[in-house]
């Protein structure tokens, strides 16, 4: 199930941890006509995959997709710079865990979100420090957050 959510996945991942000026330049460089192109391909469909959403992107605006696909390149690249197959594994994982969460996050539904959060973030807490040192060189911001949250996961229970 991707769409709009799995779009606002990648700009989240990559701006806090690959590249924010790339990201900042996506966000700025779109137009108002991209941003109904954007809501009327997403807005009402859900698609089984990424590649789905992308094709059906291209059949409205072939200059629009390539913005994209240049962003999602962004980050799988980042993704596969983890040196740790667990690291990768949890990155993974964590990308569709959230895809999978967005609706209720739209609808603020804490019933199905605070259970996903606390999941991701005990995860995070049991990989191996080979696996954090490597999410941490790739990802700083969003390791040093995970870390900082992780540490107190039973007390948000």
């Amino acid at each position: 199930m991707f769409g709009r959510s799995a779009i606002t996945i990648l700009c989240i991942v990559a701006g806090y941890a690959v590249a924010l000026q790339d990201v900042k330049d996506f966000f700025l460089g779109l137009t108002y006509e991209d941003d109904q192109i954007l809501s009327s391909v997403f807005k009402y469909k859900q698609y089984d995959n990424f590649d789905q959403a992308l094709d059906a992107l291209k059949a409205k605006s072939e200059k629009l997709h390539d913005k994209v696909f240049r962003l999602r390149n962004l980050v799988t690249k980042s993704v596969e710079k983890l040196e740790d197959d667990d690291a990768k594994k949890f990155v993974k994982k964590t990308f569709k865990t959230i895809a999978s969460t967005l609706p209720a996050v739209t609808e603020r539904n804490d019933a199905v979100v605070m259970p996903v959060i606390f999941e991701i973030l005990n995860e995070f807490k049991s990989l191996s420090s080979k696996s954090k040192s490597s999410l941490k060189k790739v990802f700083p911001v969003v390791t040093g957050y995970l870390e900082s949250r992780s540490t107190n996961v039973s007390d948000l229970n």
